[in-house]
């Protein structure tokens, strides 16, 4: 029987039949296959009714009742193929705190998997209450498929040919990924491009400064102290990977936009991102005025995002 720390979670909506639904599923269980197999973990997937379901979705969830048995098969003839030991665990209650109630009584549970497709708010993009509820609450790595990712059909390939983005922000929020992206690229020897944003920083204070009509004179050479300060806080991180045998290299946004455009054209080219993110009291936010929450809607591959316990 694995330890506590052996085990990989994943919450998944089997109730949600409809063609997003099922990519998501699928989706969520191709990516844990290849995590389990690499890491060796057995896995125990959740799916949690939810007691306070509105009425017109009272429907939806008779028929799963009437084919649960058939879709918990499917789901446990999937693991037995891939020879991946699994448990399926249908729960009752409010989701997110089910979820969270399971994790916290494994202890140390290695990672979450949960996926997300977002849904428009008044003003913006917000990410579904459940994964979010989550990742504001746990300090157990969570590993989120946003919906571009599942647009893209994301599955990891874990090898030492996958790269994997870190982005830091050099507080103590950035702890827990940090030691997370260590101990998974020393295990499987993948790169890892550590980036900052002192760009954003820079735009948001800017702003702020020009919007109180109280701009300092040298207001150019604190911006300039600043960029210093950054890169060399970014080579001293980048030479201590190198020193724990990581292949790292580092990469500093200057320009002075939002973070998720400075990513765009770098997130392409990766395959894994790995970011911090503030207590379950704060906005939930690695960078300053960047969201974590912003980046894994937006984001075309997965992203493991790590509460610092501390915090």
């Amino acid at each position: 029987m694995p330890v506590a720390e052996d085990l990989l979670f994943i919450a998944d909506d089997l109730a949600e039949r409809s063609a997003k639904g099922r990519l998501r599923s699928r989706l969520l269980r191709d990516n844990s296959v290849e995590i389990a197999r690499k890491w060796g973990l057995k896995i125990e997937y959740l799916y949690v009714v939810d007691l306070k379901i509105p009425l017109f979705k009272k429907q939806q969830f008779k028929i799963l009742k009437e084919n649960f048995d058939a879709i918990k098969g499917s789901v446990e003839e999937k693991y037995r193929k891939e020879k991946i030991p699994a448990e399926i665990n249908i729960l009752y209650g409010i989701p997110a705190e089910e979820i969270l109630k399971s994790v916290r009584l494994a202890n140390e549970a290695r990672l979450l998997l949960i996926g997300t497709q977002g849904r428009k708010g008044i003003k913006k993009l917000l990410m579904g209450s459940v994964a979010e509820e989550v990742l504001r609450n746990t300090s157990t790595p969570v590993l989120v498929l946003g919906p571009k990712a599942q647009e893209k059909r994301k599955v990891l390939q874990i090898s030492e040919k996958m790269k994997v983005l870190f982005l830091t922000d050099f507080s103590d929020s950035s702890d827990a990924a940090e030691s997370f992206l260590i101990s998974f690229c020393s295990k499987f020897k993948c790169p890892v491009l550590i980036a900052h944003s002192v760009g954003e920083q820079i735009s948001r204070i800017r702003q702020s400064l020009l919007a109180a009509g109280d701009v300092p004179l040298d207001i150019e050479r604190m911006f300039n102290q600043m960029t210093e300060d950054a890169q060399r806080d970014l080579q001293r991180k980048t030479r201590d990977f190198q020193k724990k045998g990581l292949k790292a290299t580092s990469h500093l946004f200057v320009k002075e936009e939002r973070l998720e455009a400075s990513l765009k054209s770098l997130l392409a080219k990766m395959d894994l991102v790995v970011m911090g993110t503030r207590g379950r009291n704060k906005v939930l936010s690695s960078f300053v005025g960047s969201t974590a929450r912003d980046l894994i809607l937006n984001s075309p591959v997965p992203v493991v995002a790590i509460r610092n316990e501390e915090d």
